[in-house]
């Protein structure tokens, strides 16, 4: 959804943010379940065709990321065209009512985790429970994410590490903290760490090469992963 969306205000068509709307429509009912006492839950995975749950579990950040998307894909329809408005805002209540029902987030001690919850708070910095959470986040990301992380790569600390992990931290402490020179540069550092270390590695690592490069550019440059995302100027042709 947000990868389409993206992709509709790069391109100005508005087609791709209906794909999304779409999307949402389709399949994201069916990851609502009712529990016994009447309220609303998710299930974090279903089978291909939507038909069976393969794990009734709910991810630690699902009724926030469903939340945060259904509302970027709505600003986005209601900034392009193409409809579709009322069915977001009406998932959006959904997923909120979830987020009202159960105790606040905190982030967990997982890297991906952390900045996954930064990156959707910076998404919705006025929310209540966005600034809980980022403060708890930023808070993480200081005492023990950027200093340890930073530390210079050994042959065992490689084997330990999951660079993709990593730099999903990086990303959402770069997306939410933009304006703070200190955040900034302790990522720079840990990314600094990995610089050169992707390209070439144990065949062990082969499978996560190339989420480990996709992850690393997100996160040295997060482009459209920004809130407020403007697209670069169409170029100039010489003639």
């Amino acid at each position: 959804m947000y990868a389409l969306s993206r992709l509709a205000l790069a391109t100005g068509k508005r087609e791709w943010n209906a794909l999304a709307a779409q999307l949402a429509r389709a399949a994201l009912p069916r990851f609502f379940v009712t529990r016994p006492s009447g309220s609303e839950t998710l299930v974090w995975k279903l089978a291909p065709d939507l038909g069976s749950v393969l794990v009734h579990s709910k991810g630690h950040l699902d009724d926030l990321d469903g939340l945060v998307m259904c509302r970027t894909v709505r600003e986005v329809a209601r900034r392009l065209g193409g409809g579709g408005e009322q069915d977001l805002e009406a998932l959006a209540a959904r997923y909120r009512r979830i987020v009202d029902n159960e105790p606040p987030k905190t982030p967990s001690g997982d890297p991906l985790d952390l900045g996954m919850g930064l990156w959707i708070c910076h998404l919705d910095r006025d929310a209540l429970w966005s600034r809980r959470l980022a403060t708890q986040g930023l808070r993480l990301a200081r005492a023990r994410f950027l200093a340890a992380c930073a530390a210079p790569l050994t042959e065992a600390s490689r084997r330990r590490r999951l660079a993709f992990r990593e730099f999903g931290a990086c990303l959402g402490i770069k997306c939410y903290g933009a304006e703070e020179e200190s955040l900034v540069a302790g990522v720079e550092e840990v990314l600094g760490v990995w610089e050169g270390k992707l390209t070439t590695v144990d065949n062990d690592e082969d499978d996560l090469r190339p989420i480990n490069l996709v992850m690393y550019a997100a996160a040295l440059i997060p482009g459209a992963f920004r809130d407020g995302y403007v697209p670069f100027p169409e170029p100039k042709i010489n003639e």
